[in-house]
């Protein structure tokens, strides 16, 4: 009977530890088993799926906490008493953790919110399109991209009819809804003559808008011009016929006296056939 006795109160007595036990490592109880360490808890959150506090007990000194959100949702600040303490997610405070856990925790309150969420709206206008829009949360960072088709060039992000960037790569933070347009504009050239053309080499002509595109096309170079036919080209002074080059075919002839006599039956030629429309 005796043996009986014994063993239900050992029986009793592990159960009660257990129980102990498993309340302590649970919810922080007052079983007086906190030693220095890091430890993470849901009792100061508010509402308890909104984060948790991280505590680095130091039970010689102050004690750090650090309000810790959970996915989707912000830390807005410590409470107590429906009085908004401090903004910042990290504060100290010496405290018994064995002791005061549990009174701590009703009295102060690690308050998180759902982080709101915000429509970017991407528009383009004609000339070219816009790319980035969607649903994004608040203090996300979002990329807006433009690119122009041929023909056009961008001037610019517009919110409101404000401009708000001049590169067709766009970064900002969110903090609400936001419509953004794309706006294009086709290019209008003007010509300038880089490099004048002479009677025997081609030159350049360079086309250029304002926003900075550009291209060249050629001149034709403008051939040699006797209007005199005296041999020497009215344009550039070039000896023609004197180094037995005829004019109008460009044939070069050993002899200069050849090449004179040449010139002069082909400007003939050349005379009648615009004169009388003959074919040549």
């Amino acid at each position: 009977m005796k043996m009986r006795k014994k063993r239900r109160s050992v029986f009793l007595s592990l159960v009660m530890a257990l129980t102990c036990l498993s309340l302590c490592a649970s919810a922080f109880s007052v079983c007086g088993i906190y030693g220095p360490g890091v430890y993470e808890t849901s009792a100061f959150s508010s509402p308890s799926e909104g984060g948790t506090v991280i505590i680095e007990y130091n039970p010689d000194g102050q004690s750090s906490f650090t309000a810790k959100p959970n996915a989707g949702y912000q830390f807005v600040g410590w409470v107590s008493n429906g009085e908004l303490l401090n903004t910042d997610p990290s504060f100290l405070k010496a405290f018994d953790m064995d002791n005061d856990l549990e009174s701590l925790s009703n009295e102060i309150k690690a308050v998180f919110e759902v982080i709101p969420s915000y429509v970017i709206t991407v528009n383009a206008m004609s000339g070219g399109n816009g790319t980035g829009g969607g649903t994004y949360l608040a203090g996300d960072t979002v990329t807006v991209t433009a690119s122009e088709m041929d023909g056009y060039h961008f001037t610019g992000w517009f919110k409101d009819g404000v401009k708000v960037s001049d590169e067709t790569v766009y970064s900002f933070v969110v903090t609400g809804d936001a419509a953004l347009t794309a706006r294009f504009a086709s290019h209008s050239f003007s010509s300038t003559v880089t490099t004048p053309a002479s009677c025997t080499e081609p030159g350049v002509r360079t086309y250029t808008c304002p926003c900075g595109a550009q291209y060249t096309a050629p001149i034709p170079a403008a051939g040699h011009y006797d209007d005199g036919n005296d041999g020497i080209c009215d344009i550039c002074g070039d000896m023609m016929n004197g180094e037995g080059q005829c004019p109008q075919c460009g044939k070069v002839h050993d002899e200069p006296l050849i090449g004179w006599l040449i010139a002069i039956i082909h400007r003939v030629v050349y005379t009648l056939t615009h004169l009388f429309q003959l074919p040549q």
